[in-house]
């Protein structure tokens, strides 16, 4: 699969464009042939990235992987492509999601402080306990959770910003 790969990679740059091209014009046409099948579950960015990569994912398919079988493809892919084909996911909502992990990524990385980001992944992402934490941080249990409240305020007021709340977010990861 990696030397079809390559061969995308190896397009001049007037192939690659006129490529870009003819993905954007046909996303557009399928996006605004398709507008009334948007429902407003997610937002119509997401919606519209979703027909995009689809187009676009078909399209390379078609072209770079005719010889190749499925079960090879399966084999050889993983994340988000593995989920839609093993799992049946939903191409809009794993959309959404990665959307969703990108903004919380750069809202951890711009919002915080250093100290509040080390707390809150630490805590919550890595799975340390309070004690450990305010240990490693060189704090208390009551500093460390005034450092975290801080943090989560800190985070909700950027998703604001972008106009989400933490129910948005959660509503888009649970099943």
């Amino acid at each position: 699969m990696s030397t079809h790969r390559s061969e995308v990679q190896e397009w001049p740059a007037s192939r690659l464009a006129s490529f870009v091209n003819d993905m954007v014009q046909e996303s557009m046409a399928k996006v605004l042939a398709n507008l009334d099948s948007f429902q407003g579950k997610a937002k119509f960015t997401t919606w519209a990235y979703s027909i995009a990569i689809n187009q676009t994912a078909s399209e390379l398919r078609r072209r770079c992987y005719q010889d190749i079988s499925l079960e090879q493809l399966v084999e050889e892919t993983s994340g988000t492509l593995r989920a839609l084909i093993l799992e049946g996911g939903d191409p809009q909502r794993l959309a959404e999601q990665a959307e969703y992990r990108a903004l919380l990524y750069r809202i951890i990385q711009e919002a915080l402080t250093e100290r509040q980001r080390v707390a809150l992944v630490g805590v919550y992402l890595q799975g340390y306990s309070m004690e450990e934490m305010a240990l490693a941080l060189g704090t208390n249990r009551n500093a460390l959770y005034k450092l975290l409240h801080d943090a989560r305020k800190r985070l909700k007021r950027a998703l604001e910003e972008n106009y989400l709340s933490p129910g948005d977010l959660l509503s888009t990861f649970q099943e």
